[in-house]
């Protein structure tokens, strides 16, 4: 029972009796007083009662005063009392300074690697948006609907722009709006000093149904989105900051992207970027922009998806109400197909949340980053059990000091708080240090492994620093429990009577289980790092159907008014293969893992084709270019020429599927309705779409001079000899272009291999991740291993003593020493295995090319793991065998 409140109110009340003795004493001084001098008593007591005034209200007040005199004294004896533990624990602290700093660094370790994981978690899991106002009424329209290929549901983000319109009047909204990326960076000047810009183009009423403030002059509004309008676009903060030095006088000024002059209206505020992780240096408005690159009809095309749309919910209104109500207008809308456009029947419209984290729109990286939450805890915890084992082994070793203070008259409670905070002050010392691993650390894997990432805050936050502290004290009072329920349980006399080794010997289960329990989480994460790794190989070494490396694709941006787009690229395709060093020269009108095209066709022998069909429009060497290899008939080439047959090439998967018994002299009419036979001339192999997870896909190729209207040409792709210097070649190129096409604005090179680059940056930045981690878990386990066998040892001198003193050789001590460590080592590598076995169907969509499972991984690291361990057990194990049997009997080293 606690007796405290009992006694507080007994000293209150006992203070109450002395103030009313020591007020009724000074009013009977006065009586009396005033008696002497002539009056009587009830003259007396009338005149005391007014010197005296109001008696209650003069009671109160010295009641009041007495009242926080003794609070201000407990809070000085509390104070006092913690300063003592602080200085207790310090002095404690610097007993043993290396233990001390392992401690530090092992906190440090734990609470760095949680920080620094929550620097990146807190944007892609945790926060919406900066900047918004209200956001948790603000959606992102999808259509959900089942997909076979998939086995699961697929969410389609990108809508017509009709279907923007037909949000107007729902109820459920309090407003609309539409957004669309630059498919590439806008180009302000030209040649040398040309700079890009990464580009967004809005809806008019974008930033008003985001409720959005500009931070100087005014936001894009409905009059601006509109075609024939003067053009007018706005400025992140960021942008306006490096171009423009923060000057207001940047407002009305002119930026020329090859559209004509655009008119500066605003600077957006400082950390917006939209809805989405992705920086933006520039805002336009749709209409105008679309207008002038794309084809008349564009605006009433519900065929062409590509604009993604976000939603105000209205006051009151639920997310399940509005979805049914826009789900019914859908339907309606897409009850038949409409051109090549075509939902299942149980189509429905999805409003997801604008935090990646909770939305099925979100990106590989934020998997990987719910899983690096979970490993940063796990190393969390065997930094803390590490730490706990050193303080038990600390512990056994000052029992006799602490059964002397408990003899001593120290209390249990007092003896385990000043233990707390030391543990609690370690662990501070240690967050101390993970800000910096978090400030940098945090910073690193913003700029290197998530660069496409718009970031608020770069490398650390405030809300950083507060977590980290929140990690920091919970770290400490976690590793202090298990020693403070040891010191609970110690008494006076089993204190100072048990030896060291008798006590060493009760706790060596608790000991051995803290290190197993180490190991095992340390398997877990050196699992999950060796199918990080396998899969980032099998990506990087994956069959695309093309030879990405020594590839390298042009882009360029060239002004209005060229007149004959696809003569130009052929022209330049063909003066690009005679420069030295490149063996192979083409133009497309697609990229690889970029972009692609569909169209209306069919095909000799079928009714309808099954299947979506992607089609290419190409020039030149384009195939030896990409390295797209021939399996039967011919390559498309010069002869292909306006006037002549159209000729056509089909991939495997293409002629797998509609020409089982052979393709070549097939025909393929391309467009809607058409009679006119494009010949199958050859099959190449299937190249991969989208990327190293696209599934094949059926293509075909035709012949840009004889299809001058179906696709433009965009692209030029050459390839490079194995030996070619590259900064040369490319410098060649560039001035070659700029020399045969004036209207080239900017040139832009780059690698093919590089536009993999977003898809293998998940399987990059957990393969890291999961290493660095891993291996931090793999030195703490092996430090916790060598603590408890370094102990053991010492705590068994007698024991090896006698033994070797009986005649056991230096050979079978050291044997039996690894043993035990090679015994707890394995204990923990199989325990670890079976929670990574379980695990695995959970890890599946963040493996490529290999099972979660693998055997080769788990087997690997389950050996490797008690390779280390014994290894790290083989210094205390070669003390105890080389030491004499004297010595040891004596249990000294």
């Amino acid at each position: 029972m606690n007796h405290r409140p009992f006694q507080r109110t007994i000293r209150i009340r006992q203070t109450d009796r002395d103030l009313e003795e020591e007020l009724a004493f000074h009013f009977e001084e006065v009586i009396r007083e005033l008696e002497s001098g002539g009056l009587s008593r009830t003259e007396a007591e009338a005149e005391a009662r007014r010197r005296f005034g109001d008696e209650a209200r003069y009671r109160h007040e010295l009641i009041g005063i007495d009242r926080d005199f003794a609070r201000q004294l407990r809070w000085h004896d509390r104070l006092g009392a913690l300063g003592d533990a602080i200085k207790y624990a310090w002095r404690s602290m610097s007993y043993a300074p290396g233990l001390s700093v392992g401690i530090v660094v092992a906190f440090a370790l734990g609470i760095g690697a949680n920080a620094t994981v929550f620097n990146v978690i807190d944007r892609l899991l945790l926060r919406p948006p900066p900047q918004l106002h209200d956001p948790g009424s603000l959606r992102v329209y999808t259509a959900q609907f089942y997909a076979p290929a998939l086995g699961r549901d697929y969410f389609q983000p990108v809508r017509s722009y009709p279907d923007l319109g037909d949000l107007s009047g729902a109820r459920a909204l309090a407003g609309s709006a539409g957004y669309y990326f630059s498919t590439r960076d806008l180009t302000i000047g030209r040649g040398d000093e040309a700079r890009r810009a990464k580009g967004m183009m809005v809806s008019g009423a974008y930033f008003g149904v985001l409720g959005v403030a500009p931070q100087i002059g005014r936001l894009i509004m409905a009059e601006d989105d509109r075609a024939g309008v003067e053009r007018v676009v706005m400025l992140s903060h960021g942008y306006w900051q490096r171009q423009y030095a923060g000057s207001r006088d940047a407002i009305g000024q002119t930026i020329d992207f090859g559209q004509g002059p655009h008119t500066i209206i605003g600077v957006l505020p400082k950390g917006f970027a939209g809805i989405d992780m992705v920086p933006v240096d520039l805002w336009l408005p749709i209409v105008p922009y679309r207008s002038a690159i794309d084809q008349a009809g564009w605006q009433q095309s519900r065929s062409n998806q590509w604009l993604r749309i976000v939603v105000r919910l209205a006051p009151g209104v639920t997310v399940e109400a509005a979805e049914t109500e826009l789900t019914t207008k859908f339907r309606t809308i897409y009850a038949a197909p409409i051109g090549l456009l075509e939902y299942p029947r149980n189509t429905r419209v999805a409003l997801t949340s604008l935090i990646p984290g909770r939305s099925p729109l979100a990106p590989a990286e934020v998997n990987v980053a719910r899983w690096l939450v979970l490993m940063s805890l796990a190393l969390l915890i065997i930094a803390s059990l590490n730490i706990s084992n050193l303080l038990l082994a600390r512990a056994i070793r000052e029992q006799r000091a602490l059964g002397i203070r408990l003899a001593l008259g120290i209390t249990r409670t007092r003896m385990i708080g000043q233990s707390l905070l030391e543990v609690v002050l370690f662990a501070l010392l240690g967050g101390a240090a993970a800000l910096l691993i978090a400030r940098y650390g945090g910073r690193v894997i913003q700029r290197i492994f998530l660069p496409d990432y718009a970031w608020d805050t770069i490398g650390f936050s405030s809300r950083v620093a507060w977590v980290t502290a929140a990690i920091a004290v919970f770290a400490g009072v976690a590793a202090a429990v298990l020693p403070g329920l040891q010191m609970a349980r110690s008494d006076v006399l089993s204190s100072l009577r048990a030896s060291a080794s008798s006590i060493a010997g009760g706790r060596a289960r608790l000991r051995t289980t803290l290190v197993v329990v180490q190991v095992a989480l340390s398997v877990v994460l050196l699992i999950g790092a060796a199918l990080f790794v396998r899969s980032f190989r099998n990506a990087a070494d994956a069959d695309l159907g093309i030879d990405p490396d020594h590839a390298w694709f042009i882009r360029l941006v060239i002004d209005e008014g060229l007149v004959d787009r696809n003569r130009a690229y052929s022209d330049l395709a063909a003066a690009l293969a005679r420069v030295p060093d490149i063996t192979a020269a083409g133009a497309a009108s697609t990229l690889p893992f970029f972009n692609r095209h569909g169209t209306a066709f069919n095909v000799e022998g079928w009714d309808s084709v099954p299947g979506r069909v992607y089609f290419h429009s190409v020039a030149g060497d384009y195939f030896k270019a990409l390295d797209l290899g021939l399996l039967a008939g011919r390559l498309l080439d010069a002869a292909d020429a306006a006037g002549s047959e159209p000729a056509g090439v089909v991939n495997e998967e293409f002629a797998r599927r509609l020409f089982p018994k052979g393709a070549i002299g097939r025909c393929l009419y391309v467009g809607q309705n058409t009679t006119n036979c494009t010949r199958i001339v050859g099959v190449v192999e299937t190249a991969r779409l989208s990327g190293v997870r696209a599934e094949p896909s059926m293509q075909f190729y035709i012949a840009a001079a004889q299809h001058p209207t179906r696709a433009d040409l965009e692209t030029l792709v050459i390839r490079l000899a194995d030996n070619a210097d590259r900064a040369r070649v490319l410098t060649d190129v560039r001035q070659l272009i700029s020399d045969g096409q004036p209207r080239v604005r900017y040139i832009e090179t780059t690698a093919l291999r590089d536009q993999l680059e977003p898809e293998m940056r998940p399987w990059r930045l957990g393969a890291v991740l999961f290493t660095t981690f891993g291996i931090l878990a793999l030195i703490l386990a092996t430090l916790g291993l060598y603590a408890v066998v370094s102990f053991d040892v010492s705590q068994q001198m007698r024991e090896l003593g006698l033994r070797s003193a009986l005649g056991a050789t230096s050979s079978r001590l050291l044997i039996a020493v690894l043993l035990r460590a090679g015994a707890i080592a394995a204990l923990g590598a199989a325990a670890g295995a079976l929670i990574a076995w379980n695990l695995a169907p959970r890890f599946q969509d963040q493996v490529f090319a290999i099972s979660p499972r693998d055997p080769l991984s788990l087997t690997v690291v389950c050996i490797a793991l008690p390779a280390v361990a014994l290894v790290s057990a083989l210094i205390p194990a070669l003390r105890a065998s080389r030491a004499s049997p004297v010595v040891l009997i004596r249990g000294q080293s």
